[in-house]
């Protein structure tokens, strides 16, 4: 088995030295012993540690490890033992591999792996029971593959690949060197393609392969598919997480990763040194350039130039997804003040009593109470009363004007949600003109203006127009009371 960091070292190493692996720098204790490495929360006296995130500069100023990697800019305690390096995370990750190399197996073939007799094994290879190799594979020197997995017919595995538990190689895959699969992960499943007509669905064989390049590793229960014909490829140094899909006739830029559950559709082409955060999703038949950051959850439909990022569904440039992020915090409040501006926040069933069918105004668009507003009216032929004024030639019928004008006046008099007990009435009605017909099809645009206000008592100046002509005027006067509630019996 490999080593790990949970157990100790078989030999400390000074401060010092470790520095060396790194090209980096010593301040304080060059001297000190390491024994082990563990997070800055964790780390005791005896161990080290690095800090490369803001986020946990806390715990860096309270940590108790006895050296700690860190930048060579970074402000540290003057007690603290640090190595200096230009990135230390790289400089941690060389750090780790140093001190818990891989586990190099001895060359063995497991009496209960089935190997077949064409296949060609090359020297210093590993092969736990359970394994199936087929005809015409070639299997690379030092390749240690574990129990359940399956290298498929005439598949080739470069130098020092790790196919781990129940991994897959498909037909015909090639493998470069230093390849990992994790365990699960599949090379070579077909592609998803079918092509329908009307009684079914048809499976297009897919006889092409998938090319993997140099110290790629796909992570546990990663898939990718091979195409109808020509090749899917990883490139070289590619590092992908768990549950990652790569469509049929993809190609994976050199040295991208692609985090857990992300997917790459058919026939994109995703440029070198990309990354797709998690769940992030590339559609088909795209190109994105080289290095390219496509945000977690993010849904890309279209093509991405290079050195952009990109988040959102659908993807839209980084900033951009930000300022509209910020603003859709604020879509509440924004709506709110919307509706004050438009009237809809004021509609006829919060500022008067009335009911279908009896409201005669479809929207308030402005409302400035007590002085002014206007409202529209279109007028459907399936409105009750064409069904018995005048069939023949359907008109909207004067007296509703004037409650149309009415409603309106009673809604900017008050200017808000009725309370228990309140109304607006009706008061009075003068100067009526009636000038052309409204029918079917129109909008009426309704307008008050207010003339004269008595104590609880309104008087506007009301209009029905059409198209720009006046269709209807009248004196409105409407009267705000207090009164009880009564319910028809």
């Amino acid at each position: 088995m490999p080593s790990s960091p949970d157990k100790p070292f078989t030999q400390s190493h000074s401060v010092s030295a470790i520095a060396d692996w790194i090209n980096g720098r010593v301040e304080g204790d060059a001297h000190l012993l390491i024994s082990g490495v563990s997070s800055l929360a964790q780390a005791s006296s005896s161990e080290l540690s690095f800090f490369s995130n803001r986020r946990y500069h806390s715990d860096f100023l309270a940590t108790k490890a006895g050296a700690i990697i860190v930048s060579e800019n970074e402000v540290v305690p003057s007690d603290f033992t640090v190595i200096r390096c230009e990135d230390p995370y790289v400089g941690f990750a060389a750090v780790v591999q140093r001190l818990y190399p891989k586990a190099v197996k001895s060359a063995s073939i497991h009496p209960m792996a089935v190997i077949d007799d064409t296949a060609t094994i090359g020297e210093g290879v590993h092969i736990e029971p359970f394994v199936y190799v087929a005809e015409g594979v070639h299997i690379g020197n030092q390749t240690w593959i574990e129990s359940g997995a399956r290298i498929g017919a005439h598949a080739q595995l470069g130098v020092g690949c790790h196919i781990k538990a129940n991994a897959v190689v498909g037909e015909a895959c090639i493998l470069g060197s230093e390849v990992i699969l994790q365990p699960g992960a599949v090379v070579g499943a077909d592609g998803f393609g079918f092509a329908g007509d009307s009684e079914k669905l048809h499976k297009i064989p897919q006889v092409g392969r998938v090319r993997i390049g140099d110290g790629v590793e796909l992570g546990a229960h990663t898939c990718v598919d091979r195409p109808v014909f020509g090749e899917t490829i990883v490139h070289s140094g590619v590092k992908t997480d768990n549950f990652v899909q790569v469509g049929h006739s993809a190609e994976i830029g050199a040295h991208s990763l692609l985090v857990a559950y992300s997917g790459v559709a058919g026939s994109t082409y995703i440029g070198p040194r990309s990354i797709l955060a998690a769940k992030a999703a590339v559609l088909g038949h795209l190109t994105l350039g080289a290095s390219v950051h496509v945000g977690a959850g993010a849904v890309v439909h279209r093509n991405v130039d290079s050195d952009t990022q990109v988040s959102g569904y659908p993807a839209i440039e980084h900033r951009e997804w930000l300022r509209q992020s910020a603003i859709l915090k604020r879509l509440p409040e924004m709506k709110s003040a919307i509706d004050r501006l438009s009237g809809k926040g004021h509609s006829q069933l919060n500022l008067l009593p009335h009911r279908y069918p009896f409201i005669f105004l479809d929207k308030v668009v402005t409302l400035n109470s007590p002085t002014d507003g206007h409202a529209v009216k279109c007028l459907s032929r399936s409105e009750p009363y064409f069904q018995g004024h005048f069939p023949d030639r359907p008109i909207f019928p004067g007296v509703l004007q004037i409650e149309a004008m009415a409603q309106l006046s009673g809604s900017v008099a008050l200017g808000r949600k009725l309370k228990d007990g309140e109304i607006v009435m009706l008061a009075a009605v003068d100067r009526v003109r009636f000038h052309r017909a409204a029918v079917p099809g129109d909008q009426l645009i309704i307008t008050c203006e207010l003339v004269r206000q008595l104590k609880d008592m309104y008087i506007y100046d009301a209009q029905i127009n059409c198209s720009g002509k006046l269709v209807s005027a009248a004196r409105i006067t409407v009267a705000h009371q207090i009164i009880e509630k009564t319910t028809l019996e």
